[in-house]
C-alpha cells in the first residue's frame, strides 16, 4: 500500500492536501510537512495545503485556492477518515482521493487509503514513507514533522512511543529539525492560551 502512495503523489500534476477541522500539532505538522516534501522531490507539481487555522500556525500558511483548482487534482486527506471531521468539504471534488491515518477507524467515504495504528502519529507514518524510499527533506519539512510527532506522542510520553518513533525523530534532527524551537514554540503559544483563558475567566464571571 505504501508504494501505491507514492504512485498516486507521481501520477498527479496537482495536489490538494486536507486534515481534520480544529488540527492539532499532529495534523499541522503532517499536513505541512507532506506539502514541503512534494516540493522539494517534485518541483514541477502544484501542492497546496488548505484548512481552518489556529495556534500551530507557527507551522506555515494555508493555501486559498478556488474550486475549480480541484478538478484532475488529487485530494490527500491527512490523520482522519471521517468525512464530518475533515476540513474544507471541498475534497469532494478530487479526481481522486488518498487517505493517510493513524488511527483506528475506516474511512465512510469512497476513497484509497493506508491506515496504519502502529504509528504514535501521522506524521511519523508519513515521514517514515519517504524516509523508507529515500527522498530528500529539509529543515523545513523535518521541523514540521517533528512538531508532528512531538505533540501526539505527548512529548515522547505515551506508552505508544516506539523505537520506530524515536529512530525517525533522530532522522529529522539529523535533517534540521530543531527541537529548541518547536518546544518554545508550543510552550509559548501555550502560555498564550492561559493567559486568554484567564482573562475570560476574570472578565465573564458569572454571578
Amino acid at each position: 500500500m505504501r508504494n501505491k502512495v507514492m504512485d498516486l503523489i507521481q501520477k498527479y500534476n496537482r495536489i490538494i492536501i486536507h486534515r481534520h477541522t480544529n488540527p492539532d500539532g499532529d495534523a499541522y505538522g503532517s499536513q505541512l510537512g507532506l506539502k514541503r516534501l512534494i516540493e522539494i522531490n517534485f518541483p514541477q507539481k502544484e501542492v497546496y495545503a488548505v484548512g481552518d487555522t489556529n495556534v500551530f500556525s507557527f507551522l506555515g500558511e494555508m493555501d486559498i485556492i478556488p474550486d475549480d483548482y480541484y478538478k484532475e487534482a488529487l485530494v490527500v486527506i491527512l490523520d482522519v477518515c471521517v468525512s464530518r471531521l475533515i476540513s474544507d468539504d471541498r475534497y469532494t471534488l478530487g479526481k481522486e482521493i488518498l487517505v493517510i491515518d493513524h488511527h483506528l477507524n475506516e474511512p465512510d467515504f469512497e476513497c484509497t487509503y493506508l491506515i496504519d495504528s502502529s504509528h504514535i502519529a501521522c506524521a511519523e507514518l508519513v515521514a517514515g514513507i519517504f524516509i523508507d524510499d529515500g527522498y530528500e527533506f529539509d529543515s523545513i519539512a523535518a521541523n514540521r514533522f517533528l512538531t508532528g510527532i512531538i505533540t501526539d506522542s505527548g512529548r515522547f510520553l505515551y506508552p505508544n512511543t516506539t523505537a520506530v518513533t524515536l529512530e525517525r525523530t533522530a532522522f529529522l534532527v539529523h535533517k534540521g529539525a530543531d527541537m529548541n524551537w518547536i518546544y518554545t514554540q508550543l510552550y509559548t503559544e501555550e502560555l498564550n492560551f492561559k493567559k486568554l483563558k484567564g482573562y475570560f475567566i476574570n472578565n465573564f464571571k458569572t454571578t
